[in-house]
């Protein structure tokens, strides 16, 4: 990516916005920071500046309030002047104050909607003009997760951003003949000093409801917007219960104001006692009751899968046919995709091999696949489409992670399931488990080969998590690429099996010690 394309982030000092800041200006972008506070912006720079590529990268600051439309103004300008007209604009900035709606003066509200809309709203008009005359672009309004579902204790903050909601959708219907892109982002509860300060006025009820979710880190939710913008994804919404939301609007919402009606109403009939309890605390009955629910969610999704692979029991990818048994998993998310990483004469291991996809596609290219799953009737599944194809060099077998593995392999294939979640069945582990990747992290070295690599297929908000292990156990993360665009047939068939949302990628990593590898499909 070339050190001239120039990207303007407002609430650049911290927070999303500085986090996005280091992640461009490492991808080879100039920064332009806009916020309101001199000190944090210069140290905020200093440190986004370190991130950059390229000896001709800069990084600029310019001190203003964006709620002061004459100095928002002056900064956008002036960012122009400097670098050009921007390629891409995130309008990041934002504040939020809860607390009860009958004790915040008019004056919170009157802030929230000049900071967070119409702070928006400035930046934007004043850089569009810019941008259409060149007729490329995209603009980033960060949102928030409050503007899918109105929570108590937000009614400053929530309708503000209900409104940069209302704005994103309006300027993608007008900007699209302009070839300018437009992406409205939903993050969650983010570990923030915004979030520091909206804790010191948040009232119980609205600290039980945020409890329920482990707050994201800002690097996270940085990571999940880029992807989108990457994508050209108009809704980014960061992590399952966002996308369901977002999605699926008539079936997520009602639930979830139920459930946090249910939450409030418990705080306000307890004891003034056990309002000021710590959040851990409290959260701990609703946390088990989310938890069975999911539990009791994904038994019946098995089931129900059961009845969708008796009813449609094949599936063709890229012209070859699969076969898939009742209780396996269908491959809806091009997992074909993961061939493209082994190479001539490779040794693969499978690991979870499920239906065998996997195999299938790199068993033409590899010298030997070993495919391994602790679900008998998977093992079956996998043996039987390899039979189809008339695959010589696959052995199968039932093994629970690398348990009967032997020997060292060049690429190894890691279809971690998704969920976190405790079945016994083997057969109700393709989706739910709690000690695949810790497992996976904790013995994978010892059956890399020396320049061997290990590919796993997880959703793209996860990369923090990886990124994580993988330092804790001695290998680095080489690429994250996304699994390649699903066909119209394909996307309907996922939103038939219920699997939408999970935002899948393929991430690469070797040991330490190994010097980067010429990566096929250019990952």
């Amino acid at each position: 990516m070339s050190a001239k394309m120039h990207a303007l982030i407002t609430g650049g000092s911290s927070g999303i916005g500085k986090a996005l800041g280091g992640k461009l200006a490492a991808a080879g972008y100039h920064v332009s920071l806009i916020a309101r506070r001199d000190h944090l912006l210069a140290d905020a720079a200093a440190e986004i500046r370190r991130k950059g590529q390229q000896t001709d990268q800069h990084v600029a600051c310019y001190a203003a309030d964006v709620a002061d439309r004459s100095r928002a103004e002056a900064a956008v300008k002036s960012a122009i002047a400097e670098f050009g007209p921007p390629d891409l604009v995130v309008a990041s900035a934002g504040i939020a104050e809860p607390g009860y709606f009958a004790d915040m003066s008019a004056d919170v509200f009157e802030r929230a909607m000049a900071v967070n809309y119409l702070g928006t709203l400035y930046v934007l008009r004043t850089v569009l003009p810019s941008m259409r005359a060149r007729r490329r672009g995209r603009v980033v309004l960060i949102s928030s997760g409050a503007a899918l579902l109105g929570v108590f204790g937000y009614a400053s903050y929530g309708p503000s951003k209900f409104a940069v909601r209302g704005l994103a959708e309006s300027l993608r219907a007008e900007l699209r003949s302009d070839n300018i892109g437009v992406s409205v982002a939903y993050p969650p509860e983010t570990e923030t000093p915004m979030l520091e300060e909206a804790n010191k006025t948040m009232p119980p009820e609205t600290r039980l409801i945020c409890s329920l979710a482990k707050a994201w880190t800002a690097d996270a939710v940085a990571d999940c917007i880029l992807h989108g913008i990457e994508r050209g994804t108009f809704a980014i919404t960061p992590g399952l219960t966002l996308t369901l939301m977002y999605r699926f609007p008539g079936v997520a919402i009602p639930v979830l104001r139920w459930y946090c009606d249910r939450l409030a109403d418990g705080v306000r009939t307890s004891s003034p006692q056990s309002a000021e309890l710590p959040v851990t605390t409290r959260g701990n009955a609703p946390m088990k009751f989310l938890s069975s629910a999911k539990h009791g969610f994904m038994g019946f999704w098995y089931r129900y899968v059961r009845v969708l692979n008796s009813i449609w029991p094949s599936i063709t990818l890229q012209g070859k046919r699969l076969v898939i048994f009742p209780n396996v998993y269908k491959p809806l998310e091009n997992e074909q995709a993961c061939s493209e990483y082994c190479r001539e004469g490779d040794r693969v291991l499978d690991l979870g091999c499920g239906s065998g996809v996997g195999t299938v596609f790199c068993a033409p290219k590899a010298r030997e696949v070993i495919a391994v799953d602790i679900s008998l009737p998977a093992v079956k599944n996998t043996e039987e489409n390899c039979r189809i194809h008339g695959l010589k060099n696959v052995k199968v077998m039932q093994s629970d992670m690398f348990s009967r593995v032997e020997g060292k392999y060049d690429l190894i294939l890691a279809n971690s399931p998704y969920i976190e979640d405790q079945f016994e069945r083997e057969e109700q582990q393709f989706a739910t488990s709690v000690k695949y990747l810790p497992t996976l992290f904790a013995q994978v070295g010892d059956y890399l080969a020396e320049d061997g690599r290990l590919l796993i297929q997880f959703p793209s908000w996860s990369r923090p998590r990886i990124e994580r292990l993988a330092s804790e156990h001695g290998l680095q993360l080489i690429s994250v690429r996304p699994l390649p665009r699903k066909p119209p047939a394909l996307s309907l068939l996922s939103i038939l099996y219920m699997q939408v949302g999970f935002k899948s990628a393929l991430y690469l990593l070797q040991r330490e010690s190994t010097p980067s590898l010429a990566l096929a499909a250019n990952a």
